[in-house]
């Protein structure tokens, strides 16, 4: 394969036994663009920040991970399409989900409504990727306007284990019709020893802000129990801005099914915080994203 990030791993040399009319023996072999990676993307020049790319019914979702003025853990919601390497957001944009605490349905804030697009088509010269030496074999730029700031962010997935669990749970998941507002998503990767589980946790907190917890963990034939965090920010935009861990309780997955009927049961415990409590009890759990085998 070609190390050269400008062929965005595309590109593959093969030595023929006999050697062509030009009387070279290498032959180039290009491959056709696939589909953007599906899970979690960031740009490590900005760490703290992800971008949650699912394929859904109709298109794709993109859940932005980052953080308010403050500092606190906040998430952004758009849902769109890629068309010709390029994501393009619904009519309703990029979208704060802001929970009333006497109702129980979030819905979008107008005033921190924005734009997100996400330029697939580029490789390591874009100008976003070059300040960072992007080398990533897929690479992205994220564009958002929200809250008065403005990203161009050079993204790639964000690097896991390989390998996939026979019951494929990578993926949104959610509680179902009766219980929305919420979502979980999975990353289930290696082999053997090795298998991990990781997950981002989307909710709201006790003045109904959008939220968002991450943990990882080693998994075994039953799933596995996941520490949660809440993760601040010292200074939002700053290059050096320090990020702060807080414990927030555990998240235990079981997962179960097949490849094209993966079943995911969740148990979760996060009261560490008075203002960030958020608890299911063996909850199975429905699935958004749309499977990869079926």
């Amino acid at each position: 394969a070609s190390e050269d990030a400008r062929d965005r791993g595309r590109v593959w040399w093969a030595l023929m036994a006999e050697a062509d009319a030009r009387g070279s023996r290498l032959l180039r072999i290009s491959l056709p663009a696939g589909a953007p990676r599906r899970g979690l993307w960031w740009d490590p020049s900005h760490p703290g920040h992800a971008l949650d790319l699912q394929p859904v019914s109709g298109g794709h979702s993109a859940v932005f991970a980052t953080f308010d003025p403050a500092g606190r853990s906040r998430w952004y919601l758009a849902s769109g399409r890629i068309t010709r390497d390029r994501f393009e957001a619904s009519k309703d944009g990029l979208q704060l989900m802001r929970r009333d605490p006497v109702l129980s349905t979030p819905k979008s804030d107008p005033r921190h409504a924005g734009r997100i697009s996400i330029d697939f088509a580029v490789d390591a010269r874009h100008p976003a990727c070059r300040t960072r030496r992007a080398s990533a074999t897929q690479l992205a730029v994220l564009t958002i306007v929200a809250d008065q700031r403005r990203l161009d962010w050079c993204i790639e997935p964000v690097a896991t284990p390989g390998g996939i669990p026979e019951a494929d749970v990578n993926g949104t998941w959610y509680g179902g019709a009766n219980d929305s507002g919420w979502g979980l998503s999975v990353h289930a990767s290696g082999e053997g020893d090795a298998r991990l589980l990781s997950a981002m946790l989307y909710f709201h907190d006790s003045e109904g802000w959008p939220r968002w917890a991450m943990g990882a963990a080693r998994a075994g034939d039953h799933g596995a129990t996941l520490t949660m965090h809440d993760y601040r920010q010292s200074c939002r935009g700053c290059m050096d801005a320090k990020l702060s861990a807080q414990a927030l309780g555990d998240l235990r997955l079981r997962p179960g099914g097949w490849c094209a009927q993966p079943e995911l049961r969740a148990d979760i415990d996060l009261a560490g915080d008075p203002s960030l409590v958020f608890q299911r009890v063996e909850t199975p759990l429905s699935r958004l994203t749309e499977a990869r085998c079926h």
